[in-house]
């Protein structure tokens, strides 16, 4: 495992290179980070952190390793400690395709629930989530509130697809939204309206 995190700048490299003729390095390069995601392997959670960005960034290179890098990511979520869920919630809200949205959203509800510091900090983008204009993201969104929060009773489902309402929003929510109406994307901004 520890192999592994000397291994990670390398494997970056190779899956970021975009030169011609590179798809047998690309190739291993994704099947190493895959291999390691198990998540009973003792990687430590910036190695963590760095598969979910280099899964994610597989995902959005095309639809040849979107299976293989969901599975992944369902797979090491288990051992993904609340400051290393940011970039599988951003990967969940803001990833330009749905397929990658909702394997990261899928990957969030395996993870352990969170403490209540962590769920307040991680609440409005959880709650976004459950908002997203595609119907099977926005119900991985809501199954993701109710593994990760202690008010996902409260929650009212949100997968409607169509940007939800405020039933069931806990109280102090609505304010802590208001910042994604700046949002450069217009389906985050749609989410939070």
């Amino acid at each position: 495992a520890s192999s592994f995190a000397v291994l990670l700048p390398l494997l970056r490299r190779a899956l970021s290179d975009t030169a011609a003729g590179l798809a047998a390095l690309h190739d291993a390069a994704f099947a190493l980070v895959c291999l390691h995601a198990a998540d009973r392997l003792p990687l430590s959670q910036d190695a963590r952190a760095a598969q979910v960005d280099l899964l994610l960034g597989a995902m959005a290179r095309g639809d040849r390793w979107q299976p293989p890098a969901a599975a992944a990511l369902a797979e090491l979520a288990p051992s993904l400690e609340p400051p290393t869920l940011d970039g599988l919630v951003d990967g969940a809200l803001h990833a330009a395709a749905a397929a990658t949205r909702l394997a990261a959203a899928a990957a969030l509800a395996r993870t352990p629930p969170l403490d209540p510091d962590s769920a307040a900090r991680l609440a409005p983008r959880l709650w976004l989530l459950a908002h997203d204009d595609d119907a099977k993201c926005a119900d991985a969104g809501a199954a993701a509130w109710a593994v990760l929060t202690s008010d996902g009773a409260a929650f009212d489902g949100g997968g409607d697809g169509g940007g939800g309402g405020a039933a069931g929003m806990p109280p102090d929510l609505e304010g802590r939204l208001l910042p994604f109406l700046e949002e450069p994307e217009q389906r985050v901004r749609a989410q939070a309206a």
